[in-house]
């Protein structure tokens, strides 16, 4: 086989930096924090062994970083200096990225199962919900409703009841 290194997950800005990842096969390889401008200069970085993201794209809010790698490697750094301040394995694969709702995180695995935990400086799990079949795609968020697309449904959740 050969892998070629590639960019799958989308580049994000945070605090004044734009932090994106590579890699090859189905690992993230890098994961890297730039500072723009005339002069760019690399903040800090997360290598292979830490295991950053290939697919899913990285999340900031509240001053952290939440990374999620293909392999169901979740890790929240400090955006700033890429300090580690949790890691967590969930057990599971990983195509779509991690969205963000009132400072919770909600993160489908390739087989469909929706892990709910908060944005924090601490891992606490709050819940699994199984969508019955595998999905690969990043939930969108709309007026208040969480759009989720499995391979044969499209659900939503959220939003105001009809009457």
């Amino acid at each position: 086989k050969v892998f070629l290194d590639r960019c799958a997950g989308s580049p994000i800005m945070a605090d004044g930096l734009v932090i994106a990842s590579y890699g090859r096969g189905n690992y993230g390889s890098l994961l890297v924090a730039v500072r723009p401008g005339p002069r760019p200069r690399v903040v800090w970085s997360m290598k292979k062994s830490k295991k950053p993201p290939l697919v899913p794209t990285s999340l900031a809010t509240g001053g952290r970083l939440f990374c999620l790698a293909d392999q169901g490697i979740a890790t929240c750094l400090e955006v700033k200096t890429g300090k580690q301040i949790w890691q967590e394995n969930l057990g599971a694969k990983f195509y779509a990225s991690p969205v963000c709702v009132n400072g919770i995180l909600y993160c489908i695995s390739k087989k469909g199962v929706v892990f709910v935990f908060p944005a924090a400086a601490e891992y606490k799990l709050l819940g699994k919900v199984s969508l019955g079949e595998m999905s690969y795609s990043t939930p969108a968020i709309a007026d208040g409703v969480m759009y989720i697309r499995s391979n044969t449904k499209l659900m939503s959740l959220g939003g105001k009841k009809s009457k």
